[in-house]
């Protein structure tokens, strides 16, 4: 009979294991520093040889698109520490799958500053996070390591999503304009401009600022980590990850929706400040709301008694 364990012990690390930790502490943090001194060769008189302040730079872009880039890295140090306790009773051994693993992402990196694409660096920086615990502590803490780490990468910068602004605009203009129609509001549409009638005809342009990309990055980060939460099974949380997108969209349109009837009703001025100060809060209410609605759906086959 193998002895009882206190509560209180469980998921206390052995000598040897918090060895490990502490080896692999170092090693994290060296490669941290490599990736600081020796992570970036794009405009190095401006950013230096850092990927990481190329990558916070990147994060105060004009559009805003990348501003939730801040939240990442402390969502993902949190999803870690409430796993701590599994993270310390797994078995530790070293893995050769884990060191292929770090050999094939230091080799990404090697390619991201010789072909100065910092967005390769800083895959293969969140992939290392990953590898490298994978090759010192095993399959077990690679296995609880993995989708933190895989969150990491809504922390870079993808700047060429900015060619899909254009037909966000297009599509957010072509439903606002079809549904102020339904309610019986006339309006027409010529490009991105959308022209209320009535007795004093007012334009809006839906700009790129209203394009809702920004809001679909920021809403599909959101989306994937509401999935991995929320649900058990791959397959639906693939789903729910994946139906943020329409979401995001969706909320985008129901935005500028509202501040068009509110330019109608209240007037340019009104409507103007309303997109100011409170429209963003519209999107995010309306996509909270769906998900929180697609995801009570998809766990409805668990009350009823699927095993999870």
């Amino acid at each position: 009979m193998e002895p009882s364990m206190n509560p209180g012990e469980r998921g206390r690390l052995s000598g040897a294991d918090a060895a490990r930790v502490l080896a692999l502490g170092a090693v994290l943090a060296l490669l941290a520093a490599l990736f600081h001194f020796q992570g970036n060769a794009v405009n190095v008189p401006l950013f230096g040889r850092s990927v990481f302040r190329w990558m916070i730079a990147r994060w105060h872009d004009p559009s805003g698109a990348f501003m939730h880039g801040w939240l990442v890295p402390p969502v993902s140090a949190w999803l870690l520490w409430r796993r701590r306790r599994e993270l310390a009773a797994c078995p530790k051994r070293v893995s050769l799958a884990g060191l292929a693993a770090v050999v094939c992402f230091l080799a990404l990196h090697a390619l991201g500053v010789r072909a100065m694409l910092p967005r390769l660096s800083l895959v293969a920086f969140a992939g290392l996070l990953w590898a490298m615990p994978f090759y010192l502590m095993g399959p077990c803490t690679a296995g609880l390591l993995f989708f933190p780490c895989v969150y990491l990468l809504f922390c870079v910068p993808l700047s060429f999503l900015n060619s899909f602004t254009f037909p966000l605009r297009l599509f957010a203009s072509a439903a606002s304009v079809s549904i102020l129609n339904g309610l019986g509001i006339p309006c027409a549409r010529t490009g991105t401009v959308m022209t209320l009638g009535g007795g004093a005809p007012l334009s809006l342009d839906v700009a790129d600022a209203c394009s809702g990309l920004r809001y679909v990055l920021a809403i599909t980060a959101l989306g994937a980590l509401y999935a991995y939460l929320s649900q058990t099974r791959a397959w639906k949380r693939w789903t729910l990850f994946l139906a943020s997108v329409p979401f995001a969209v969706a909320g985008n349109v129901v935005r500028v929706l509202v501040v068009g009837i509110a330019a109608r009703l209240l007037g340019r001025e009104v409507a103007a400040g309303l997109y100011h100060d409170v429209s963003g809060y519209i999107v995010f209410a309306v996509v909270v709301a769906l998900m929180i609605g697609a995801g009570a759906a998809l766990n409805a086959g668990i009350r009823r008694g699927e095993k999870p």
